[in-house]
């Protein structure tokens, strides 16, 4: 199918679809899937509170919405959104232990508090594969400067070896051995990535 996967600032409007996509991403195997309704319920009011809550200084979420041609039946979506990510400046996700990031000196210095943050990246499976999980976190990398930051960090399962590959690929790193202080599997590994300004940035548009 011949589509465009714009990025976009998610609204309020977009909350349920969203709930709906992390849910079907995160816990849609094994036990979890008798559960996937209720969990995203819980997603949903969960994100809807933030998108309430929070300023455009300290929290963003984004979606990556395709359109479909104009020759689609009308009884089927012209907009859907097939792809989100979270990025906020927090205190530190993981604790307070100070961290060695690959491009700092041996000894090492805790990373400034609060940091930015991303979270909850998901594609819907037909649109993975695509550019659309890299342009999204390229959007995150352009929030983190413009709040004045040089270095962004995420956390990813450990056992979620495309994900692994995504990131490195795209420069992201180990700081250090710190994990979540997981005591059951699955583990969840903390990456970070030095972001430099580049000129001539725009906005992501993304092929399909």
């Amino acid at each position: 199918m011949d589509t465009s996967v714009c990025l976009r600032p998610a609204t309020d409007a977009d909350a349920a679809s969203i709930a709906a996509l992390l849910g079907k991403t995160f816990y849609s195997q094994g036990l979890w899937s008798y559960c996937v309704p209720f969990v995203q319920l819980a997603i949903y009011t969960d994100l809807f509170l933030r998108m309430q809550t929070s300023s455009d200084d300290t929290y963003q979420c984004w979606v990556a919405e395709t359109t479909a041609r104009p020759a689609a039946p009308w009884f089927m979506p012209r907009r859907s959104i097939v792809g989100t990510i979270e990025i906020a400046l927090k205190s530190c996700p993981w604790g307070s232990q100070a961290l060695t990031v690959p491009w700092q000196s041996p000894m090492g210095r805790t990373p400034q508090i609060p940091v930015a943050y991303i979270s909850n990246l998901a594609v819907e499976p037909p649109y993975r594969h695509q550019g659309i999980g890299q342009a999204l976190l390229h959007q995150c990398e352009r929030q983190t400067r413009q709040w004045n930051h040089s270095v962004v960090y995420l956390h990813v399962k450990s056992e979620n070896y495309s994900a692994l590959s995504l990131y490195r690929k795209l420069g992201y790193r180990e700081p250090s051995a710190i994990t979540l202080g997981d005591t059951l599997p699955p583990q969840r590994t903390l990456l970070a990535k030095q972001v430099k300004s580049k000129t001539g940035e725009t906005d992501c548009q993304v092929s399909v």
